[in-house]
């Protein structure tokens, strides 16, 4: 269950990119608008899921930075031991 908001998540990020390689193909300026919004998006998610992966009380967990800080604390867990 826990990977389903990652899997909605990205399933959003191909809508964009599929939403906007369709609409070029009718309406240029449409398509600009929806190319400019999903970057904007992209950056927040990720700036999200930095913050989350910093911060252990940040309002706004995701999978994506539960799994970062698990990696990041076994690599320091690994670090301590071959130092």
């Amino acid at each position: 269950m826990e990977s389903l908001p990652l899997m909605l998540q990205c399933a959003l990020l191909f809508l964009g990119y599929a939403l906007s390689k369709y609409l070029w193909t009718i309406n240029l300026t449409v398509a600009s608008i929806v190319i400019g919004i999903t970057p904007i998006g992209s950056a927040l998610y990720t700036f999200i899921v930095i913050a989350a992966t910093i911060a252990d009380n940040y309002p706004f967990q995701t999978p994506a930075s539960q799994i970062l800080r698990s990696l990041s604390r076994l690599n320091n867990s690994c670090n301590r031991y071959v130092a």
